[in-house]
């Protein structure tokens, strides 16, 4: 927490600090002192000018999330959290025949979801993505969120370049080497990233997962790119020592199976005939999860993850993927394998707490965070967003 000049570790000391209350409603100043090792006065002065931005309120109660009991001397702790209300961020999640949108407070709480269904996608992406900017739009205006928009994350299927916002390559969509199709307001964050992925970071925004996880998006695809009726895409999210794991060629993740046959249009082992029928044919959705298995179970021994999340349409058939690892002869997967909750939708919310992981990081010219106009006499010392009427 320190730099070459007073006003850059002033800025800097405020966003470690930020940073440290939101990702620990009810921490106290005290807890505050000892988890950075500085002086009681000025965390104190530092929390006070958190207060006055109106980024951070007190609630006034001892901590029921943190230390129990009164602070030495006789004086209570006081609980510190960031104002829900400070402003909101949206999540949109891109697919072929239907588009997700999130809108999440600060805290990362979930406001409103809502998917609409597509006909069959004609190519238009820069259409595409206006569509989903203008769901959002309406669902904030219906949900009376009027606070200021602070950022939006965007999950697409595919390799996604994150920090150069390009669509590297999505087959699902036909694109490669494709920048954002539209222009944004000045300064607002607008961040790119696969949509597994983003998945993972559902719960890594707001520090649930530990150490070594996978996430697996799988759901059902109407009308999609190979020309059949209705296709299962399947995509990894690698969670390792607590981080999300890219790669370097931003591809970690994508699936196809080891048991895939040159000349197969899926990336299954299945013939396209019968993949053709996944959805249709109870036995043929149950082959095919059991190959899905198969490839987990070989990553799980080479990985060793903790946990493996199901989300997207695997976690509605959660009885049907502990057939197949019977099937599979797997029971151990049955202790690893859990479904995300079915009320969420894990990809527009991750992506929504994408953004909000890139406002509470440590101030950079090159990252779009709370404190990056802090001391320097260009931007208000906070990033306060934009009317979110203003994309339209």
């Amino acid at each position: 927490m320190q730099t070459t000049n007073p006003t850059g570790q002033r800025r800097n000391n405020l966003a470690v600090l930020a940073r440290a209350v939101w990702k620990n409603p009810g921490i106290s100043r005290r807890e505050l002192v000892d988890q950075f090792d500085i002086d009681e006065s000025s965390v104190s002065r530092l929390v006070g000018q958190l207060l006055s931005s109106g980024l951070v309120e007190s609630s006034g109660t001892i901590e029921g999330s943190s230390t129990q009991g009164p602070a030495p001397g006789g004086r209570r702790r006081i609980a510190l959290k960031v104002r829900e209300d400070f402003g909101q961020v949206w999540g949109l999640a891109l697919w072929r025949d239907r588009i997700r949108v999130t809108i999440c407070n600060l805290q990362g709480e979930n406001i409103a979801t809502r998917e609409v269904s597509l006909a069959p996608y004609q190519g238009d992406w820069a259409g595409h993505v206006d569509h989903a900017l203008r769901l959002a739009g309406d669902l904030a205006s219906e949900q009376h969120a009027v606070t200021p928009l602070l950022g939006i994350g965007i999950a697409v299927p595919g390799w996604i370049d994150s920090s150069a916002s390009i669509v590297m390559r999505s087959d699902e969509f036909g694109l490669k080497h494709t920048p954002c199709p539209r222009e944004w307001p000045s300064h607002l964050p607008v961040l790119w990233e696969n949509d597994a992925n983003c998945g993972a970071w559902s719960g890594l925004g707001r520090g649930q997962p530990t150490a070594d996880e996978l996430y697996v998006l799988g759901r059902f695809l109407e009308n999609g790119p190979l020309g059949f009726p209705s296709e299962l895409s399947v995509g990894f999210g690698l969670v390792v020592n607590g981080q999300l794991h890219r790669g370097w060629r931003h591809a970690a993740g994508e699936f196809i199976s080891a048991l895939w046959k040159p000349g197969s249009r899926s990336a299954y082992g299945l013939d396209d005939d019968t993949f053709g029928q996944i959805r249709s044919e109870p036995q043929i959705f149950l082959a095919t999860l059991g190959e899905i298995l198969r490839n987990l179970r070989f990553a799980t021994e080479l990985l060793d993850p903790q946990t493996i999340h199901l989300g997207g349409d695997l976690k509605h058939h959660y009885s049907e993927v502990l057939k197949a690892c019977d099937l599979v002869a797997w029971p151990a997967g049955k202790a690893l394998l859990h479904p995300l909750p079915t009320g969420i939708d894990e990809v527009s919310l991750g992506a929504a707490v994408l953004v909000l992981e890139e406002l509470f990081q440590f101030p950079s010219p090159e990252r779009p965070t709370l404190f990056r106009g802090y001391g320097t006499g260009v931007n208000d010392p906070l990033w306060r967003g934009v009317p979110f009427d203003s994309l339209f």
